[in-house]
């Protein structure tokens, strides 16, 4: 899939960060502004959400444009823009991916689907996986699909499930780091990293879609279902 940033600001951005990675001419990010796209990513969360829709979309290769934007908002409160991106762009799918952070799996469910009723959209739920829903939605008359996409990992013994948590299961099944024996922060664990670890841990999954599947399960599957 090809990725159009939203606004300009943030494809500058986004452009600086996935060049360092992904190089391959097939990988393209749009920034001209005649392109439209049906399909949006919201990214909820955090400084390296970007580099791994970026890597995913590299594994899900083709000619697809997917807009993608990042508001100054975060986790359950982008939803506040939703009904605009529905309306003002026409959007057939739209994608949310947060952190957990400290809440429960099902708390987060529960208010997330409180926010879109108090936005007047109804929902269905279509499919639920590990950390992953999909729900079919209405708008008015508009119908849309919308993927919420959970980060973290129950495995790693996180204070809060993060993105993070996914680069330390990396990070251990390449046997850069030992499995921790406590409660961790993984966030400043990623960050404390040496940057050549950090750079042979993208450049792994960027490599390998089957070591990517493996730990970015519920990424995948989600931005799967764009395609």
């Amino acid at each position: 899939m090809r990725l159009k940033p939203t606004p300009p600001m943030f494809a500058t951005k986004l452009t600086k960060n996935v060049s360092k990675i992904l190089k391959e001419p097939k990988y393209k990010i749009i920034e001209t502004k005649d392109v439209n796209f049906d399909t949006l990513i919201v990214l909820g969360d955090g400084a390296v959400d970007d580099l791994v829709v970026s890597i995913i979309c590299h594994h899900l290769d083709g000619t697809k444009v997917v807009g993608i934007t990042k508001p100054k908002e975060t986790r359950i409160g982008t939803l506040k823009h939703f009904t605009t991106y529905i309306s003002n762009l026409k959007i057939s799918k739209i994608v949310l991916i947060m952190d957990q952070e400290d809440d429960q799996i099902n708390t987060i469910y529960e208010q997330i689907e409180s926010k879109l009723r108090n936005s007047n959209i109804r929902f269905d739920l279509s499919e639920d996986r590990d950390r992953m829903r999909k729900y079919n939605c209405r708008l008015g008359s508009w119908s849309f699909d919308f993927i919420l996409i959970i980060s973290g990992l129950d495995e790693i013994p996180a204070n809060k499930h993060r993105i993070e948590d996914h680069f330390i299961k990396a990070a251990m099944n390449l046997g850069k780091i030992d499995p921790p024996n406590r409660e961790i922060d993984t966030k400043e664990t990623w960050k404390t990293l040496d940057e050549s670890v950090k750079g042979e841990i993208l450049n792994r999954l960027k490599d390998s879609k089957s070591f990517l599947r493996e730990i970015f399960p519920q990424h995948f599957s989600g931005l799967a279902l764009l395609c």
